[in-house]
């Protein structure tokens, strides 16, 4: 059933999982079945397609992917395959509609080694151990190494076979994986692992997401007490704790605000979009109707949703009236200045203020000698 060329203990397992996905009760298998990706292709094009991810993966239709016999993952089907990854129908005859669905790990390889894992995702409480499996075949010497990168922070975990001081006190290494005793949240990212032999002639790689959970903590808000019908408010929620990052849902007045309010009777007066990634919360225009207590739930599918404390946004009508005194006393105040200036002007008030400035004069004399105890007048100030 599985060419020759795939003579090795890969080559026996593929056929057995082959035999066991064509049995009579045609179930899938439970768990994702991980094989290198450049094994699979040697298979011949009878016995194993190979797509993306997709609603016809494989050449698989979506109604024959919603099978149980196509499912992976103890339920997830097939559209959910992890992006990075490949599916692979594989069928113990061409055309045969009896086969598993297999999550294959693409790696790169030089020569004929292989480097793969098990579970390319690992979800794992804050301060709980975890354990991140790589696998590998085809090399004669194997040298290990991990390399950790979450957004700008890149570090070395294993070098040679061996932890680096960062991490020795914490982490483990075995020829399966590496093993963290205690995780924190900082751990959270996407661990490599790269096998090479001696010579540098066989290399290959696959990559683990290290997930730590840690539920929400209390989410802080932005609301404006008061916001002007017809302009544009914007609130804000947000939390830095929980891991995965948190989703924020609103509630006015304890009912949730759906995302299209045009779908609810009770928010279709209001006009407004809800970005459950940011927590932001744009009206645009506000309306008589957004008045209301407004409170912000985070939730990240780990732990209890935590909401925040109610607060109060009211919406008021522009005060037209008002503007139009305010405008109307400044023109006023700008009037009476005007006024004063050019009578004050008419009156020749600055020419007489050039004139006296103009009248005095300042007579100076220089001090003559004199003995000490000696008093004198020495200058004279004549106006």
């Amino acid at each position: 059933m599985v060419p020759p060329v795939l003579g090795s203990d890969l080559g026996t397992a593929l056929s057995k999982l082959v035999s066991a996905a064509s049995g009579a009760d045609g179930n899938a298998l439970g768990g994702c079945v991980m094989v290198p990706f450049t094994s699979l292709l040697a298979l011949s094009p009878s016995h194993v397609n190979v797509g993306a991810a997709g609603p016809a993966v494989g050449g698989l239709d979506p109604a024959r992917s919603q099978n149980p016999a196509l499912r992976w993952r103890g339920g997830a089907s097939v559209q959910s395959c992890p992006v990075r990854r490949r599916l692979a129908w594989v069928s113990p005859s061409p055309g045969s509609a009896r086969g598993f669905c297999g999550c294959c790990v693409s790696s790169l390889a030089l020569g004929r080694g292989a480097v793969y894992t098990s579970e390319p995702e690992v979800r794992v409480a804050e301060n709980k151990p975890a354990k991140l499996l790589c696998s590998y075949s085809g090399f004669g010497s194997p040298r290990v190494e991990w390399k950790f990168a979450h957004g700008d922070t890149t570090s070395l975990v294993c070098y040679n076979n061996k932890i680096t001081a960062s991490y020795e006190d914490r982490v483990t290494f075995s020829n399966t994986g590496i093993t963290f005793h205690s995780v924190t949240r900082g751990d959270t990212g996407m661990y490599t692992c790269m096998v090479s032999d001696e010579g540098g002639n066989t290399y290959g790689e696959v990559s683990v997401q290290l997930i730590v959970l840690v539920p929400p903590s209390k989410p802080t808000v932005s609301v404006p007490s008061s916001a002007t019908i017809g302009t544009r408010a914007v609130l804000t929620c947000s939390e830095s704790d929980g891991s995965p990052p948190s989703e924020y849902y609103w509630f006015r007045d304890g009912t949730e605000m759906p995302t299209e309010p045009k779908n609810s009777r009770a928010f279709s007066n209001s006009s407004y979009s809800l970005n459950h990634k940011t927590g932001e919360l744009v009206f645009d225009p506000v309306s008589a109707s957004d008045t209301g207590e407004y409170t912000c739930q985070a939730q990240n599918g780990y732990g209890t949703p935590v909401k925040s404390d109610p607060v109060r946004m009211q919406a008021v009508e522009m005060n037209v009236g008002g503007i139009v005194a305010a405008v109307l006393v400044t023109l006023i105040l700008l009037g009476v200045l005007i006024f004063g200036i050019w009578f004050a002007y008419s009156r020749g008030y600055f020419n007489r203020m050039k004139k006296g400035t103009a009248n005095k004069k300042v007579i100076y004399s220089q001090p003559a000698a004199r003995s000490e105890g000696e008093f004198r007048q020495t200058s004279s100030f004549l106006v």
